[in-house]
């Protein structure tokens, strides 16, 4: 069963000038989005890509990216090993960019 928590989410618009003034900040409402409860799991991330054949991006490159002092790629480390090793099917998957986010959520 599929839980899903529906918010509404508001962007802050801000200027550089209005930046230092936080009573000046806009609000700008950009719409209902839904979420999952859990993050999505390796094993459903798996079923997703066998039937749809994606390949990711991490992936095709050889490898994710984390931030260490500036964005660094890690060979090998993709949702199918996060940190360079097999994952379990209830770890969180990773190293999956927003196309591919999406096309899981389609």
């Amino acid at each position: 069963m599929k839980t899903v928590i529906s918010l509404l989410i508001s962007a802050v618009v801000v200027s550089a000038a209005l930046a230092q003034d936080a009573a000046a900040l806009r609000w700008q409402a950009v719409g209902p989005i839904e979420i999952a409860r859990t993050e999505t799991t390796v094993a459903q991330f798996a079923r997703f890509a066998d039937a749809t054949g994606i390949v990711t991006r991490a992936e095709r490159a050889g490898g994710g990216q984390v931030y260490e002092a500036g964005w660094t790629r890690k060979p090998g480390w993709a949702w199918r090993a996060p940190f360079g090793r097999p994952a379990q099917g209830d770890e969180p998957a990773v190293h999956v960019d927003f196309d591919e986010a999406q096309a899981f959520c389609r």
